[in-house]
């Protein structure tokens, strides 16, 4: 399988991997900060309440 998935990394062009990796991080990072706010609204609406 890991074999397989670099065999597709060396076909694509390197602009359009580095892109897809910028969105891939993009798309981590904004999920954990929802995650995390999501969490911390949970935990902070009993103290407000």
């Amino acid at each position: 399988m890991a074999s397989f998935n670099v065999s597709i990394l060396f076909e694509t062009p390197p602009k359009d991997d580095h892109i897809l990796l910028l969105q891939r991080r993009a798309g981590l990072a904004i999920a954990v900060v929802a995650l995390i706010a999501i969490i911390g609204l949970v935990m902070l609406k009993p103290n407000f309440g």
